[in-house]
């Protein structure tokens, strides 16, 4: 749709402001700025706004996060019963998704799509007809000569499941020793007895009557008790293996921890979906910016992707060659960004990489950069993770990472505090000695970072004070 050429239509009322007389195609472009819910609200205004949200070439739409379970309130109800329905409840967020791409069909004229955001907070496979729809029409309604942003998260979780911890000192690890062991003893047999009161409890024969009975006022041994949460008997575990299921009847074993080289799993072992790509995503020529969390990318043996300039793949489950595979198959990638991908051990950029984000991808231990000369260069260098070795980060092409102009680096984990693991970090951080940013940010970067001989060797560096 042309922006330069207005499309008015009649307003109601005797007039109406400055921002009303615009056309379709100015206000749609304005409202595209805003999360899709936002600008779908602006259909109050007046009649005049009814059917803008069709001009929007842009929507984005996050999920919002589950209300907090209250437990507390939900013992309170005997099993099988619970609190009232809300009337009020939303409808699933995959439909309000559906309907936010529907809307934009409520004109003849219908814009291209640029960009389609959506982040959810948790992913079913009933859901993959309609991400797969989602998917689709994006491709399908992108124009080649404007672009398209699709980025896509089905599943919303931290970043990093690596916690920060302090080390402790030799002399104090020695100290708390025994006093731990005692606490653990005194624990371990306040539970047993625990488990011994509820097993001689629940095994006292006690009959239950009817509400209508106890309402007639019956002696004992005929009893009424609410079968609260609280007061119901937990019920059998189970025991699974490859071979089956079980029951653990638990008669007179109190030991219910699982041994460390124990085979078999107790309980119930959940898997969370994971959506599989569609591959004519891999073959969309209009598309430019890809961002998919939590997917199964699956690509093709034959990837085209010629304007694809921006790549975000965040836990994916793919093994590591496809995923090389697919970077491999973006000849124009300018800025590449991995985040948790488990599976990714070894990494080689293409030419012309100017960003690269490597966020908590523990199990990658090299990374092959391409730094061949000619513009354009490396230019941004993002890391989160443990203290990489020497050989972690290798350049090809005959030259160095002197371009870099901003390097971030986030430790995370366990405290740093060894002569080695500083030597080694001072000897990744001399990689970027020609950043005029270098932004160093960690939990537990501990006390010998301020020694001056493990980073003798980077005089150019000017310390700024850090803000909170």
């Amino acid at each position: 749709m042309d922006l330069d050429q207005p499309q008015t239509m009649p307003t109601s009322g005797g007039g109406g402001d400055r921002l009303s007389a615009l056309s379709d195609g100015v206000i749609g472009h304005i409202l595209s700025f805003l999360p899709a819910k936002e600008a779908a609200r602006a259909a109050v205004l007046s009649s005049r706004w009814r059917h803008t949200f069709a001009a929007v070439h842009t929507v984005s739409l996050v999920e919002p996060d589950p209300p907090v379970v209250d437990h507390y309130e939900l013992a309170r109800y005997s099993p099988g019963w619970g609190p009232p329905p809300d009337p009020n409840q939303p409808p699933p967020f995959t439909n309000v998704v559906s309907a936010a791409l529907l809307a934009r069909h409520r004109r003849a004229a219908v814009p291209p799509l640029r960009a389609l955001h959506v982040s959810t907070v948790g992913y079913c496979r009933s859901d993959a007809s309609l991400v797969d729809q989602w998917i689709a029409y994006a491709v399908n309604q992108a124009d080649p000569a404007v672009g398209l942003d699709l980025d896509l998260r089905l599943h919303r979780e931290p970043l990093c499941d690596k916690a920060y911890s302090l080390r402790r000192r030799r002399g104090a690890s020695a100290d708390h020793a025994d006093q731990d062991t005692d606490d653990d003893d005194d624990d371990e047999d306040a539970s047993r007895k625990r488990r011994r009161r509820w097993r001689s409890r629940s095994r006292s024969p006690v009959r239950y009557a009817s509400i209508e009975d106890a309402n007639l006022g019956l002696s004992p041994p005929y009893m009424y008790i609410p079968r609260s949460p609280l007061l119901s008997p937990p019920p059998p575990r189970r025991s699974c293996s490859p071979q089956g299921c079980d029951e653990d009847d638990d008669d007179d074993d109190d030991e219910d921890v699982i041994s460390s080289d124990e085979k078999s799993t107790r309980g119930y072992d959940y898997t969370p979906a994971v959506h599989a790509v569609p591959s004519g995503l891999f073959s969309c020529a209009a598309l430019r910016s890809l961002s998919l969390g939590h997917c199964l990318l699956a690509p093709p043996a034959a990837i085209a992707l010629p304007s694809l300039e921006t790549l975000l793949l965040a836990r994916v489950s793919d093994a590591g060659s496809d995923v090389q595979r697919l970077i491999s198959g973006c000849p124009r990638l300018a800025d590449l960004t991995l985040e948790a991908c488990a599976t990714v051990t070894a990494l080689t950029t293409v030419a012309g990489l100017r960003r690269l984000a490597l966020r908590c991808c523990h199990a990658l231990r090299t990374v092959a950069v391409d730094a061949s000369p000619g513009p354009p260069r490396l230019q941004a260098f993002e890391y989160r993770g443990s203290v990489p070795d020497d050989t972690f980060l290798t350049i090809h092409g005959g030259a160095s990472l002197t371009t870099v102009a901003y390097c971030k680096i986030d430790i995370c984990g366990e405290e740093v505090t060894s002569s080695s693991e500083l030597a080694k970090l001072s000897a990744f951080l001399r990689l970027f000695a020609g950043a005029k940013h270098l932004h160093l940010e960690s939990a537990r970067l501990g006390s010998g970072l301020d020694d001056a001989a493990a980073f003798a060797t980077l005089p150019t560096f000017q310390p700024s004070p850090t803000s909170s």
